[in-house]
């Protein structure tokens, strides 16, 4: 390189007389100067690369999904029960969008699912479609679902009935856990009526049964629907059953003790009630002692 072109590219250049120590000095400016010059080069490169890429055709992403007309359930709710999904702030910053294409047997799907969702919660009559819409970019699209709810079902009579003996039935309504399931069941009246909650029903009112002694109880629902009146009627069914005590036990497995002394912690005597507590008590008290490690306490299924 000539003088006069370094001259002119890096300004003047030092003395040719001046110590070795300063032309090491000048010559590792000269080097950053010359890095200098690249680096916009190699950045301006990359982003023109990167564009070049973008502004290829790309496949449609769902780059949103809301809902409109869900006046009972929130968004956060429904879009936890479909497939359809839509990148985060930070995916979309990042260009992470991979996982979110659009696919719209997917969505149809979707409607299916959204629909099964109401009809399960009261709103027998539901409709839902779905529009796309498009954003800034093409392959950007905003799912939206229509929802319209209509009037659901409303539980307007509430039976809650025995098919058992008098003083059967005394007995468990009697009981403080009889009287919880009443209070705190999802068929009151006034209440939307979901068949998705019938096995939470059935679980409080097998309960208080179980608890009163009555081991293989069962329960029925025979609901009765209006659908011009936007009423359903629902009788609550329950079948105790015979009420059952302890006759013998049972015991199975690697014992490095009595017998004896296994039925002595369970807390149970022969003769004694059924009750779902006293067997969660024994297999808690069996399980606490110091040579039990693995214990399973139950009764034998219903006889034929």
């Amino acid at each position: 390189m000539s003088l006069s072109y370094c001259r002119y590219f890096f300004g003047r250049l030092p003395p040719f007389n001046r110590a070795l120590s300063d032309h090491t000095i000048y010559i590792k400016d000269l080097t950053l100067s010359a890095l200098w010059y690249t680096i916009p080069v190699m950045v301006i490169s990359l982003m023109l690369s990167s564009a070049a890429a973008y502004g290829q055709e790309r496949e449609p992403v769902s780059w949103s999904v809301s809902f409109e007309g869900n006046d009972s359930f929130s968004g956060m709710v429904l879009g936890d029960i479909i497939a359809t999904q839509s990148p985060s702030l930070f995916q979309k910053l990042l260009r992470r969008t991979g996982d979110y294409l659009l696919r719209e047997n997917e969505v149809r799907r979707d409607v299916i699912r959204i629909s099964r969702f109401y009809q399960r919660r009261g709103f027998d009559r539901v409709t839902v479609d779905y529009r796309f819409e498009e954003g800034n970019k093409e392959w950007k699209q905003h799912v939206i679902f229509e929802i319209e709810e209509g009037e659901p079902l409303v539980i307007s009579d509430l039976d809650i009935r025995f098919e058992a003996p008098e003083e059967d039935e005394e007995l468990i309504r009697e009981s403080r856990r009889f009287e919880r399931a009443e209070n705190r069941h999802h068929y009151q009246v006034g209440n939307r009526y979901q068949t998705v909650r019938e096995p939470d029903v059935e679980a409080l009112f097998m309960e208080a049964m179980e608890e009163a002694g009555y081991a293989y109880a069962d329960i029925a629902f025979e609901a009765d629907v209006d659908s011009t009146a936007r009423q359903v009627s629902v009788p609550i069914i329950n079948i105790p059953g015979p009420r059952q005590r302890y006759g013998s036990f049972n015991v199975v497995g690697d014992l490095s003790v009595d017998e004896s002394l296994v039925i002595r912690e369970t807390g149970i005597s022969v003769g004694d009630y059924y009750s779902q507590s006293s067997i969660q008590r024994a297999q808690r008290e069996l399980f606490n002692h110091h040579l039990v490690r693995v214990v399973t306490v139950s009764i034998p299924d219903e006889p034929a």
